[in-house]
């Protein structure tokens, strides 16, 4: 359904001279049925109900032509092609996301979001806020979370990350609470599942909690200036790096991700 899709072009929270896709997210979203909606995500009162959505709608469709609302104001959609180099801002309401979405393996315990280059996430938005308002965001005031915990069937079932930026590049996280990671193996999901010992040696259930960096998986080349902001990273459990875990196996692979005003505790 992610055809319905369409974002706005607004000026970027980051860099306010320049314009970004966006899309909202609300995870207390009234149920939508995506059958009859039409041009879903480019509001508050159409927005999508959860971060992946978002980032899986973005992968898709770049260098291809979509449907997009050219402004604040506008009420009727334009149709270009969205550059290969485009940046996405995902603006996210107060609430509880979960890393659904995204598998590694066919396992869902393998759930992540995935960054991408030049994906911004800012969360912290207020439940009043309405239309196109980006104002009013206080991530401290309005706690928005990506949990790990999609199934709420025990904490060794949760996903083994909440963040990868595998392969990515100035992408930013701003104004989340992260947590609840187990990337530890369990009954379900061991070091044996899948090709023989390939989830361990990865090494996808050993490193990195709520934030992983690593050129392992993938085949990854260079991430570069990845930035984490306002952001709690808590309650994760892993062998190496519960709360953030940046590892380049290569000389010729430059891993970069940078913290700023951040709490990590309990991990």
């Amino acid at each position: 359904e992610r055809t319905k899709y369409a974002p706005v072009l607004l000026p970027s929270i980051e860099d306010n001279a320049q314009k970004a896709y966006t899309l909202f997210v609300d995870p207390d979203r009234e149920i939508m049925d995506l059958s009859t909606a039409t041009h879903v995500g480019h509001s508050w009162a159409a927005p999508l109900g959860n971060i992946n959505d978002a980032l899986l709608w973005f992968s898709s469709y770049k260098g291809q032509e979509i449907e997009y609302y050219d402004g604040a104001s506008a009420s009727s959609t334009t149709t270009d092609t969205m550059p290969t180099t485009a940046t996405l801002q995902i603006v996210v309401k107060a609430g509880t996301c979960t890393t659904a979405g995204t598998y590694y393996t066919t396992r869902m315990r393998t759930s992540y979001l995935q960054m991408q280059d030049n994906v911004h996430l800012f969360g912290g938005y207020p439940d009043a806020a309405t239309d196109r308002d980006l104002s009013g965001r206080d991530p401290l005031k309005n706690l928005t979370t990506i949990s790990a915990n999609i199934i709420d069937n025990g904490y060794q079932f949760n996903t083994c990350h909440v963040i990868g930026f595998g392969g990515a590049n100035h992408a930013i996280v701003d104004g989340f609470r992260l947590a609840y990671a187990y990337s530890l193996p369990n009954k379900d999901l061991n070091n044996t599942v899948g090709t023989g010992s390939e989830l361990y040696f990865n090494p996808i259930l050993r490193d990195g909690g709520a934030v992983l960096l690593q050129d392992k998986i993938g085949g990854y080349g260079s991430m570069i200036g990845n930035k984490v902001r306002n952001c709690i990273v808590a309650n994760c459990t892993s062998e190496r790096g519960a709360a953030v875990f940046v590892q380049s196996s290569r000389s010729d692979v430059e891993i970069e991700v940078e913290f700023e005003n951040c709490i990590i505790h309990n991990n």
